[in-house]
């Protein structure tokens, strides 16, 4: 998210005063975890669209990390986790929670505990804005399963099931506290399930495919496929995800949950292969692959389709090209 990325796509301020040439949009939005691989795009588009004039964005962001003072501008302010308590919220606009733990992380419990101090400020003070909650497609039961596209009225886990993962029981939990305030006060809010992405900054934690399978290639090592290649999986870039999250607060869709992601999916055979002819890599299969079952997760992207208005800028494939090229970049 700097100037190589602009570099490689000399188009995406085109894109993007076209997309929101016509919007009259004025927003100050609290950002809860704005140092997170979601976060720094909202943060890094949102500067690019300041900087066009096609909208005003001022961004407060939070999270649990020091950001260099360099990075802070007019339209952006970095506060840490400790200075959530003196924040009013209604002289903010909207509040987007994108904070999350991970599997490096595993701090779900310190999460949760946040979120839930954000939302007694949200009670106590009667927030008057829009709450976009970055939630996430694990929280469907049939995630990771054999099933087709999900979409948003499919059954979501149980949390007393024990086969859950903490990631997903952290976000139904959220997901289900947003809707008890909003029970009791008048809350706009939005839950935003976002599936797969592909792109700079991504994960580069163990057992993420698409990050082994670029820096394989990268490296000129052979790609091993040891699930199931016949997985069917969607990766959005994060450029186009951010610019969706910022369609959905500049026009707020009347509905409680919403899937984010791509409507392209594909066999994780296909990805591995169009990834490894980017370099000289070869597609291997694991003893066991063929073995596997399915584990397809991608999203049902009907009502997204009917609640934003643009194109995405990547395509699958300029999308795999991109990340290709940022891995390369930070190696060279």
């Amino acid at each position: 998210m700097d100037n190589f990325f602009l570099n490689r796509n000399p188009l995406v301020k085109d894109y993007l005063q076209e997309t929101f040439s016509k919007s009259q949009f004025n927003a100050k939005i609290c950002l809860i975890g704005d140092s997170g691989f979601i976060g720094k795009w909202i943060v890094f588009v949102s500067e690019m669209l300041n900087s066009l004039g096609t909208v005003s964005i001022q961004l407060t962001g939070v999270s649990r990390s020091d950001i260099p003072k360099s990075k802070e501008s007019t339209n952006y302010r970095h506060l840490l986790v400790k200075d959530v308590r003196g924040l009013d919220l209604n002289n903010f606009t909207h509040i987007i929670w994108g904070a999350s733990s991970t599997s490096r992380e595993l701090n779900y419990s310190d999460s949760n505990a946040l979120f839930d101090q954000l939302l007694n400020k949200v009670l106590t003070q009667e927030f008057k804005g829009f709450l976009l909650n970055l939630s996430s497609g694990a929280v469907y039961k049939n995630a990771f399963a054999p099933s087709g596209a999900l979409p948003e009225d499919s059954p979501i886990f149980d949390l007393k099931q024990e086969n859950i993962s903490e990631y997903a029981k952290s976000k139904i939990y959220i997901e289900r506290q947003i809707l008890d305030i909003a029970s009791k006060i008048n809350l706009g809010f939005l839950n935003a399930r976002l599936f797969s992405f592909c792109g700079p900054g991504m994960p580069k934690s163990e057992g993420y495919a698409m990050n082994d399978f670029i820096s394989k290639t990268v490296s000129n090592q052979d790609i091993t496929l040891n699930g199931n290649p016949e997985t069917i999986r969607a990766f959005m870039h994060p450029f186009d995800l951010t610019v969706k999250i910022i369609e959905l607060i500049i026009e707020t869709p009347l509905v409680e949950c919403l899937n984010v992601g791509s409507d392209d999916p594909q066999t994780i055979k296909f990805f591995a292969n169009e990834i490894s002819k980017l370099g000289n890599s070869k597609v291997l299969l694991g003893s066991k692959a063929q073995d596997e079952s399915l584990k397809n997760y991608f999203p049902d992207t009907t009502k997204l389709k009917r609640n934003t208005n643009s194109a995405n800028f990547f395509s699958t494939s300029t999308m795999l090209i991109d990340t290709f090229k940022s891995y390369q970049s930070q190696i060279s």
